[in-house]
């Protein structure tokens, strides 16, 4: 993102490689099942997961964790087929 304008091709791949610590079936893709601990959407995948800067802030609440964690997983998870490859 530069000045505030998302950027026309943002690169997938440092996102993706973020996601893949999630991939417990070392199968190439990420169910939402696999999506477990203080998953929120990364803002930085470039940073290693648990820096303070790779995500937006977890939620205290483990209702709204499972919750965070639903809504991103469906709002990638483009054909339904409850997988995500990269």
């Amino acid at each position: 993102m530069l000045g505030g304008v998302a950027d026309d091709q943002p690169d997938p791949e440092p996102f993706w490689k973020a996601m893949l610590h999630f991939d417990a079936g070392k199968d190439g893709k990420v169910a939402c099942s696999e999506i477990t601990g203080s998953f929120t959407f990364p803002l930085q995948p470039k940073l290693l997961p648990g820096h303070p800067r790779f995500c937006i802030t977890h939620p205290e609440d483990e209702t709204q964790q499972k919750k965070r964690q639903h809504d991103t997983f469906g709002w990638i998870d483009k054909d339904r087929d409850d997988s995500w490859t990269g």
